[in-house]
């Protein structure tokens, strides 16, 4: 099995904003914000996505960079810190498992 990246974070400082960059200055496809109506609160982060599913199964993701903090349980300062995850997708195994 070859190791692959299947989703890309982005944490960003305006959700709207980065939104609009990707889908109509880049014409990246998307369905928007998801997940919106999940609130957060000071240590647990909220659930508001915005997803790109591109070729080759790979996905971009754009995530409020306070809320992918929190994610990471990482203290979170706008000036300091600028934190990405990255997550492997795996090909599926004959059989249905990974």
């Amino acid at each position: 099995m070859k190791p692959q990246i299947g989703v890309v974070t982005l944490g960003v400082d305006d959700l709207e904003r980065s939104l609009g960059f990707y889908r109509d200055g880049l014409g990246l496809p998307t369905k928007g914000i998801a997940a919106d109506g999940c609130k957060g609160d000071d240590r647990h982060a909220a659930g508001a996505v915005v997803m790109f599913h591109l070729e080759g199964d790979l996905t971009l993701a754009l995530y409020p960079r306070s809320e992918l903090a929190k994610d990471a349980h990482h203290h979170w300062s706008s000036k300091l810190h600028r934190v990405q995850s990255w997550v492997p997708c795996r090909q599926q195994r004959r059989g249905g498992s990974y």
